[in-house]
């Protein structure tokens, strides 16, 4: 849904009275609703306006569906994450094969530091680059 178009205060809008209030508040009211109003008509990004941090790391997967290695990445702020989630998944060995189902991460947090101790959804024996999503509580 697109929302209304962004009508500004005028002061030849209002009876004359009114007029050196409208003054001083339309300045204020205007800027700051031209802002909302252009976040809200598709101009807010996860990276600028989501508490969260965006990462893009590299997992393979052992015959069984373990990590080959440890994999960890810094997160933009010290906060509690809530949950990580996958954004994308793209196979670096065969671009053919792809997840199994929807790409899930278990991890652990210590300060700055996520570290991924499983991923499940993905072919085993595959290298897959993968962009996370790290999301404050």
């Amino acid at each position: 849904m697109k929302i209304p178009t962004f009508r500004r205060l005028v002061k030849s809008d209002y009876a004359k009275e009114f007029s050196g209030l409208i003054d001083t508040l339309s300045f204020t009211i205007n800027n700051g609703v031209e802002v909302l109003y252009q976040a809200l008509n598709k101009s807010l990004s996860l990276k600028d306006n989501i508490a969260c941090t965006v990462k893009d790391v590299q997992v393979e997967l052992k015959s069984d569906g373990t990590l080959r290695a440890d994999v960890s990445f810094s997160l933009d702020t010290s906060n509690r994450v809530l949950g990580v989630i996958v954004l994308n998944a793209i196979n670096t060995n065969n671009s053919t094969i792809l997840p199994d189902s929807a790409p899930f991460i278990a991890f652990s947090q210590s300060g700055k530091t996520i570290t991924i101790s499983a991923v499940k959804g993905l072919p085993a024996g595959q290298k897959f680059n993968l962009t996370l999503v790290a999301f404050d509580s």
